[in-house]
């Protein structure tokens, strides 16, 4: 009994210490991943049709736009090309997982669709699962990896593009030059308090409709565009929905501090994840 209880410490101490150096690991190879990410965005030079929007096009959008854009963008506000914010909240992959705790930085291209955004979610206490979803010109990518080294999910290709279109779409109000109407985005009016965007690059199209509160600022989206996994093979077409909440100044801009993620089942939403706002810069 004694040799047992012997070789189980051993056990016990070798998984704790392999689980430390894995972090270790993970977590270097995690920020350099990030990075470079990062560094390739702001980089990244799009062609010169998807330039920044005029702010004459502004009579382009639906009245109800148009107000909106100029309530949060307001006149001499200073421009920006790459948006960057820090993210906390929570995330849970289905009704029946608890809430994971998650950490996450996003950056956004104003001047053209692209996004990078670089994610830590804490499975255990030693135990985490870090997310990149890239969006950079032709390039298009979301992958997970357990304690930043073991890949367990990702996509790539036109799935990841048409996904990550979309995405940028609908947190365009975190940056809302972006909404614009430009040479890839039309506004159409759907009546009072609500409006459809389409965007549309490199051959790929995202859209969806914008609900707006009665002090003129988006508090839904909405779209049947995304798939959603279902698990073991099972793929469907639900409605998508982010909803926006708390506007507060940040850096000459209106924007929502609270965002949720939720799917639109028959049976009732499910909520899947939540991000606050803790902080923003552009350049």
């Amino acid at each position: 009994m004694r040799a047992v209880l012997k070789w189980l410490a051993i056990g016990l101490v070798a998984l704790g210490l392999g689980l430390g150096l894995g972090n270790w690991l993970g977590r270097g190879d995690f920020a350099d991943q990030s990075r470079q990410g990062f560094a390739h965005l702001a980089a990244w030079q799009p062609p010169k049709s998807t330039g920044p929007r005029s702010p004459r096009r502004l009579e382009l959008a639906p009245p109800l736009v148009r107000a909106y854009l100029r309530r949060a963008i307001p006149a001499g506000a200073p421009r920006a090309r790459v948006v960057s914010l820090r993210q906390t909240g929570w995330f849970r992959p289905s009704p029946s997982w608890p809430r994971l705790e998650l950490e996450a930085r996003q950056d956004w291209r104003v001047d053209a669709p692209g996004l990078v955004w670089s994610a830590k979610l804490r499975l255990l206490p030693l135990f985490w699962l870090g997310m990149i979803d890239s969006y950079i010109g032709t390039g298009a990518y979301l992958r997970g990896k357990a304690l930043g080294l073991v890949s367990v999910l990702g996509q790539e290709g036109r799935p990841a593009k048409q996904r990550l279109l979309l995405r940028y779409l609908a947190e365009a109000p975190l940056f809302p030059s972006a909404l614009v109407p430009g040479p890839h985005l039309v506004w159409e009016a759907l009546g009072r308090g609500a409006a459809r965007a389409v965007l549309t690059y490199q051959g790929m199209r995202a859209c969806g409709v914008f609900y707006f509160n009665r002090q003129g600022y988006p508090s839904l989206f909405v779209t049947r565009q995304r798939t959603r996994d279902l698990g073991q093979g099972r793929r469907v077409r639900q409605s998508w929905t982010l909803t926006y909440r708390h506007y507060q100044d940040f850096a000459g801009w209106r924007l929502p501090t609270r965002i949720s993620a939720a799917w639109r089942p028959p049976e009732g939403p499910f909520v899947y994840a939540e991000f606050s706002v803790s902080q923003l810069t552009r350049r």
